[in-house]
Protein backbone atom coordinates (compact mmCIF):
# COMPACT_ATOMS: atom_id res chain seq x y z
CA UNK A 1 0.00 0.00 0.00
CA UNK A 2 2.77 2.22 0.79
CA UNK A 3 4.52 1.81 -2.38
CA UNK A 4 1.00 2.38 -4.09
CA UNK A 5 1.03 5.88 -2.44
CA UNK A 6 4.78 6.90 -3.35
CA UNK A 7 4.65 6.35 -6.39
CA UNK A 8 1.26 8.32 -7.33
CA UNK A 9 2.90 11.09 -5.17
CA UNK A 10 5.68 10.62 -7.84
CA UNK A 11 3.61 10.59 -10.75
CA UNK A 12 1.53 13.67 -9.49
CA UNK A 13 5.48 15.32 -8.11
CA UNK A 14 3.80 15.62 -4.47
CA UNK A 15 5.96 15.28 -1.57
CA UNK A 16 4.89 11.71 0.11
CA UNK A 17 4.61 12.46 3.96
CA UNK A 18 4.08 9.11 5.54
CA UNK A 19 3.14 8.56 8.96
CA UNK A 20 5.20 5.72 10.75
CA UNK A 21 4.49 5.08 14.06
CA UNK A 22 0.81 6.17 14.97
CA UNK A 23 -0.60 2.31 14.17
CA UNK A 24 2.28 0.00 14.96
CA UNK A 25 2.47 -3.54 15.94
CA UNK A 26 2.79 -5.13 19.21
CA UNK A 27 6.89 -5.61 18.32
CA UNK A 28 7.08 -1.61 17.33
CA UNK A 29 4.76 0.20 19.96
CA UNK A 30 1.88 -0.97 22.34
CA UNK A 31 2.13 -4.10 23.58
CA UNK A 32 -1.83 -4.85 22.71
CA UNK A 33 -0.83 -4.52 19.21
CA UNK A 34 -2.36 -2.32 16.42
CA UNK A 35 -2.98 0.70 18.72
CA UNK A 36 -0.65 4.17 18.78
CA UNK A 37 -0.57 5.27 21.91
CA UNK A 38 2.15 6.07 24.38
CA UNK A 39 4.03 2.94 24.20
CA UNK A 40 5.49 3.67 20.89
CA UNK A 41 7.53 6.33 22.77
CA UNK A 42 7.79 5.28 25.95
CA UNK A 43 8.83 2.00 25.86
CA UNK A 44 12.54 1.95 25.80
CA UNK A 45 12.18 -1.99 25.15
CA UNK A 46 10.35 -1.45 21.56
CA UNK A 47 13.02 1.01 20.14
CA UNK A 48 15.18 -1.27 18.53
CA UNK A 49 12.49 -2.42 16.12
CA UNK A 50 11.38 1.05 15.68
CA UNK A 51 14.63 1.65 14.51
CA UNK A 52 14.83 -2.00 12.28
CA UNK A 53 11.78 -0.91 10.40
CA UNK A 54 13.34 2.95 9.74
CA UNK A 55 16.65 0.84 8.08
CA UNK A 56 13.80 -1.35 6.22
CA UNK A 57 11.84 1.61 4.83
CA UNK A 58 15.50 3.21 3.74
CA UNK A 59 16.98 0.55 2.37
CA UNK A 60 13.28 -0.18 0.23
CA UNK A 61 13.66 3.42 -0.68
CA UNK A 62 16.93 4.31 -1.10
CA UNK A 63 16.64 5.88 -4.97
CA UNK A 64 13.39 7.29 -4.36
CA UNK A 65 13.38 11.17 -4.12
CA UNK A 66 10.41 13.23 -2.70
CA UNK A 67 10.07 11.31 0.94
CA UNK A 68 9.24 12.27 4.50
CA UNK A 69 8.31 10.73 7.22
CA UNK A 70 6.37 11.75 9.93
CA UNK A 71 7.14 9.65 12.79
CA UNK A 72 3.97 10.22 14.95
CA UNK A 73 0.69 11.78 14.50
CA UNK A 74 -0.65 13.52 17.17
CA UNK A 75 1.21 12.05 20.13
CA UNK A 76 -1.68 12.19 22.72
CA UNK A 77 -0.71 11.83 26.93
CA UNK A 78 2.75 12.47 25.78
CA UNK A 79 4.54 15.50 26.93
CA UNK A 80 6.21 17.57 23.62
CA UNK A 81 9.93 16.97 25.06
CA UNK A 82 9.36 13.14 25.32
CA UNK A 83 8.14 13.29 21.84
CA UNK A 84 11.52 15.26 21.11
CA UNK A 85 13.28 12.76 22.55
CA UNK A 86 12.27 9.42 21.00
CA UNK A 87 12.09 11.84 17.61
CA UNK A 88 15.67 12.37 18.46
CA UNK A 89 16.85 8.92 18.79
CA UNK A 90 14.74 7.79 15.71
CA UNK A 91 16.60 10.20 13.71
CA UNK A 92 20.27 8.65 14.07
CA UNK A 93 18.98 5.95 12.03
CA UNK A 94 18.49 8.60 9.06
CA UNK A 95 22.16 10.39 10.45
CA UNK A 96 24.25 6.79 10.08
CA UNK A 97 22.68 5.88 7.12
CA UNK A 98 23.19 9.68 5.82
CA UNK A 99 19.66 9.65 4.74
CA UNK A 100 18.38 12.65 2.79
CA UNK A 101 14.47 12.07 4.88
CA UNK A 102 13.02 14.56 6.38
CA UNK A 103 11.26 13.85 9.66
CA UNK A 104 8.43 15.55 11.62
CA UNK A 105 6.18 14.71 14.48
CA UNK A 106 2.46 15.89 12.79
CA UNK A 107 0.56 17.51 15.54
CA UNK A 108 2.16 19.78 17.67
CA UNK A 109 3.02 23.36 16.91
CA UNK A 110 7.07 22.89 17.94
CA UNK A 111 8.93 20.14 19.49
CA UNK A 112 12.28 21.65 19.05
CA UNK A 113 15.39 21.15 16.64
CA UNK A 114 15.05 17.13 17.11
CA UNK A 115 12.84 17.11 13.77
CA UNK A 116 13.97 19.02 10.57
CA UNK A 117 10.64 21.01 10.37
CA UNK A 118 7.58 21.56 12.47
CA UNK A 119 3.78 20.33 11.34
CA UNK A 120 1.06 21.73 13.42
CA UNK A 121 -2.78 20.46 12.59
CA UNK A 122 -5.21 22.01 12.36
CA UNK A 123 -5.97 25.97 11.14
CA UNK A 124 -3.32 28.93 11.92
CA UNK A 125 -4.82 32.54 12.46
CA UNK A 126 -5.08 35.08 9.84
CA UNK A 127 -1.85 36.61 12.40
CA UNK A 128 0.22 33.47 12.26
CA UNK A 129 3.91 33.89 12.31
CA UNK A 130 6.75 31.50 12.90
CA UNK A 131 8.75 32.10 15.69
CA UNK A 132 11.09 29.27 15.14
CA UNK A 133 13.78 27.98 13.11
CA UNK A 134 12.27 25.53 11.57
CA UNK A 135 9.90 25.44 8.46
CA UNK A 136 6.10 24.60 9.10
CA UNK A 137 4.26 22.44 7.48
CA UNK A 138 0.55 22.83 7.88
CA UNK A 139 -0.36 19.47 8.41
CA UNK A 140 -4.10 17.93 7.99
CA UNK A 141 -6.20 20.81 7.30
CA UNK A 142 -8.94 20.02 8.20
CA UNK A 143 -11.86 21.40 5.98
CA UNK A 144 -15.20 19.23 6.48
CA UNK A 145 -18.14 20.25 4.71
CA UNK A 146 -21.48 19.13 4.64
CA UNK A 147 -22.22 16.49 1.56
CA UNK A 148 -24.08 17.80 -1.33
CA UNK A 149 -22.11 19.03 -4.15
CA UNK A 150 -22.71 22.40 -3.59
CA UNK A 151 -20.84 21.98 -0.21
CA UNK A 152 -17.92 21.48 -2.79
CA UNK A 153 -16.92 25.12 -4.41
CA UNK A 154 -16.80 26.11 -0.73
CA UNK A 155 -14.41 23.58 0.40
CA UNK A 156 -12.64 25.11 -2.60
CA UNK A 157 -12.71 28.36 -1.18
CA UNK A 158 -11.86 27.02 2.27
CA UNK A 159 -8.45 25.57 1.26
CA UNK A 160 -7.97 29.01 -1.42
CA UNK A 161 -7.83 31.04 1.58
CA UNK A 162 -5.70 28.57 3.70
CA UNK A 163 -2.87 28.29 0.90
CA UNK A 164 -2.91 32.41 0.33
CA UNK A 165 -2.44 32.73 4.33
CA UNK A 166 0.44 29.73 4.41
CA UNK A 167 2.41 31.24 1.53
CA UNK A 168 1.28 34.80 2.67
CA UNK A 169 2.57 34.28 6.28
CA UNK A 170 5.94 32.14 4.69
CA UNK A 171 4.73 28.86 5.91
CA UNK A 172 6.49 25.64 3.91
CA UNK A 173 3.43 24.15 2.71
CA UNK A 174 -0.08 22.96 3.14
CA UNK A 175 -1.55 19.28 3.52
CA UNK A 176 -5.76 19.24 3.03
CA UNK A 177 -6.67 16.18 5.24
CA UNK A 178 -10.85 16.12 4.33
CA UNK A 179 -10.25 17.28 0.96
CA UNK A 180 -12.55 15.65 -1.87
CA UNK A 181 -16.12 14.79 -1.27
CA UNK A 182 -15.33 11.22 -1.20
CA UNK A 183 -13.24 11.55 1.43
CA UNK A 184 -15.83 12.89 3.48
CA UNK A 185 -18.36 10.25 2.57
CA UNK A 186 -16.24 7.86 3.53
CA UNK A 187 -15.68 9.51 7.00
CA UNK A 188 -19.36 10.44 7.36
Amino acid sequence: IRDAFIYLSQKYGLIYNGDLFTLVPQEMGDPRGWFGTVEAVFDRAKRPAQKEFLRMLEARYRDVPGISWDLFNEPFLVADAEVAEWAADLGTVFDKLASPRLITVGGPYHIGATVDYDSPHGRISDDFFNQHALPVLLQELHLDRPEPLAAERQQAEDVRYYVVLALRNGLAGVCPWSWTRQMRLWQD
